[in-house]
This record gives structure tokens, sequence and C-alpha cells, in this order.
């Protein structure tokens, strides 16, 4: 079927249940008078964000009715001591609702990440020790979709309440031209899919290897392989200087389930950053 361009769905089940209610006696039977916080549910809908906030641009109405039960008064707000109303529980609230304890439909909502093959490294925030020789272009993320192509901030997530886009800081590509200096022995970037306006993580079960040129010794520390997370994960890798050599180059390897390797080459010295003819990648 068609993906979303961000490559996030949202899935909904729903059925016809009964509300959660604090059962303050322990019976197991909602009683009048004794049982009094209850969760109110109103109509249900597929939020096309993954929010908790019903967009009816955007968003796909599932309107169920239950005979006999009017939709009139606004939804109680749960207390604590409930189950607490986000986006895993869509409701659209206000008017859906009836403000009495009794039958609904009980759902649940989970949002799934359609995640590339193809990996695509990033410093998150560039470390203020990489630089790049003067005169050359800066790895950014690129929008492909501008000619020339600009820097390209990914959507980090969307606003509850507005549904508006979370825009983060431009990311920086691993590798190219940079160098970096001074890094103490290990650097951590975060490894991203290739999806062209979302910041998702790569696919599940995706594996980091690393090897290094003569001279170096090197191994991941951490972020192998890839959890099933909806939010891109880190990658920690170490290294060291065998003497005399005092730089070399970092090759990263990023193998996805379906056989697909992506691989990105980081230079890295132990020696003082250059005074001049550099320029930081910020």
């Amino acid at each position: 079927g068609t993906r979303p361009l961000d490559g996030r769905i949202t899935i909904v089940a729903y059925a016809l249940g009964e509300e959660s209610f604090l059962d303050t006696n322990g019976n197991n039977v909602w009683d009048p008078g004794i049982d009094t916080q209850f969760q109110d549910l109103g109509a249900v809908f597929m939020s096309r964000k993954y929010l908790q906030t019903y967009f009816p641009a955007t968003d796909q109405l599932i309107p169920l009715s239950i005979p006999g039960v009017s939709n009139s008064l606004p939804c109680i707000v749960p207390t604590s001591t409930l189950l607490p109303a986000d986006r895993s529980i869509p409701n659209v609230g206000g008017s859906t609702c009836d403000g009495v304890w009794g039958q609904a439909y009980v759902r649940r909502a989970v949002e799934t990440v359609l995640s590339t093959s193809v990996s695509r490294p990033l410093w998150y925030t560039p470390p203020p020790n990489l630089y790049v020789p003067t005169g050359a272009t800066c790895p950014l993320v690129q929008d492909v979709t501008t000619t020339p192509s600009t820097p390209q901030n990914l959507i980090q997530g969307y606003a509850e309440g507005t549904g508006a886009e979370v825009r983060p800081m431009s990311f920086y590509r691993l590798g190219g031209a940079t160098t970096l200096y001074g890094a103490g022995g290990a650097f951590t970037f975060m490894l991203a899919d290739a999806n062209p306006v979302r910041l998702n993580p790569v696919a599940a079960g995706s594996t980091v290897a690393v090897s290094a040129t003569a001279g170096m010794t090197v191994a991941v520390q951490g972020g192998s392989p890839v959890p099933s997370t909806s939010d891109a994960n880190f990658v920690s890798i170490s290294f060291t200087f065998n003497p005399p050599a005092t730089s070399g180059t970092v090759t990263i390897s990023i193998t996805s389930p379906s056989g697909l390797t992506t691989t990105v080459s980081q230079n890295v010295s132990s020696n003082a950053a250059p005074a001049s003819g550099v320029t930081a990648c910020l």
C-alpha cells in the first residue's frame, strides 16, 4: 500500500467492552454512589500523526454508537489512579462522551515505523572538534527537493495539541571530508534510516560492524543490534592508536535484516586540531 512520506502509520484496534473504573470495595462490580472514578470514553479515531488530540483535517473518525447511550457531556478526565488519557487510547472527547459509566468501545493504538533498509549515520549535535577542510562542503543532511539543495531540519516528531512539526537543529552526516580531532578514544552518533523528512530508526535487527586502517584498534561499544523502537538510537565506537600511529580512518558498516549494507568512513586523529586551514562544520 501507500507509505506516508514520514514512514509512519497508526494502527487502531477496538471492541465493544466497558469503561475502566476504580473498584473501591473490590467486588468487581460498578456500584453507583460508591465507585465514582472511571474513564469516560468517547468516539474512537485514528490519529495520522499518532497524537492524543483529534484533528478532523488529517485524522480518521470511527463513528461508533451504542443504542440507548446519549452523547452530550464532556469527557471526564481520568484521575492518576486510572489509565491516563494518552495517544495509545484515542478519544475524541467533548460531545462524544456521555458522562456515565457503562458500555464503550475499548481501544488501543500503536504507531508502526516503516524503516528503510538504507541507513544514515548522523551527528545529532556536531562535536566541537569536528573539522572540514576550507572550501569543502559540510556533510549536512540535504533537502533534495530544492535546487540547489539546502540544509534540512529533519522532523523529530509532532507537537501534541497542535499537530505541528517539531524540527530540531540540522543534522550532520558522518564521513565525507571531516576529521574528528582529539576525540578522546570514542565517539557516539545517531543511527537513522534514509527517510527524507522524518528522523526514523533503521530497521530493527540491523547490526553495526566496524574496522579501521592499520595502526588502530576499534570496537562497537553499544547500539548493535538495533532494537525494535520508534526512535533512532545511538551507536558508540571506541578506538585507540597503536604507536606510532596518531591518525586513521574508522569504517562503519550497518547491515539491515534484508542484507543491504550501508558503509561510511570517519577520519579521526589524536593530534591537536590545526590552528588554520580548517573551519568547523557547524
